[in-house]
């Protein structure tokens, strides 16, 4: 986490497994983070391709469902291994914003610079509908599905989207009232480095 606070890469996937005193544990975290295993890597090499095609191949691929299709996709391309883009969105045009805004709070990991796609062209267009979910999740102190919604929010900014909150405040209430939820730490982590 340091390391995604600082900004400065954290090291390598591979340094991560080699670290761990159990190979399969470590090759199960890097399965179930997905995307989120590179968020502070600055960039991929063949090691951590091989550590990622070995997860893989070790962990079968969720049932497939738009979700974790498009889970699926960015843990390859974060990776910068090829594969098929999902072929539908894990929502509707005409979605109601809790919808929405629910889908998006189970791919956090793909609101990263990293990663740009047909999902993220068509989140660009709905950043109402993310505040509205982020607000929601912050007055009910459902921290974890906040934190989620201001990543995507901040991911906007970066795009030169107008978001309605400010993304700041959201960050710094997350930060003292978020408590241990390894999640929302994360999340809160990944848009720190964002906002830089």
């Amino acid at each position: 986490m340091d390391g995604l606070e600082s900004g400065h890469d954290t090291g390598s996937t591979a340094q991560f497994v080699a670290v761990c005193p159990s190979r399969s544990r470590a090759l199960a975290a890097i399965r179930i983070l997905g995307a989120d295993t590179m968020a502070g890597v600055a960039s991929p090499g063949p090691d951590d391709r091989a550590i990622l095609t070995e997860a893989v191949s070790t962990f079968a691929r969720p049932d497939p469902d738009p979700v974790a299709d498009w889970q699926e996709w960015a843990m390859h391309r974060a990776a910068g291994v090829a594969h098929r883009i999902p072929a539908g969105l894990p929502f509707h045009a005409g979605d109601s914003w809790k919808v929405f805004a629910g889908a998006l709070v189970a791919l956090s990991a793909l609101a990263t610079p990293k990663l740009d796609g047909p999902l993220h062209d068509a989140v660009r267009d709905r950043p109402a509908d993310i505040a509205r979910g982020a607000a929601r999740a912050t007055m009910r102190r459902d921290h974890p599905t906040a934190a989620a919604l201001t990543r995507w929010l901040i991911l906007l900014q970066r795009y030169g989207v107008r978001v309605p909150l400010d993304t700041g405040v959201l960050l710094d209430h997350l930060r003292v009232l978020g408590g241990a939820d390894a999640r929302t730490a994360l999340d809160v982590a990944v848009s720190d480095r964002m906002r830089r």
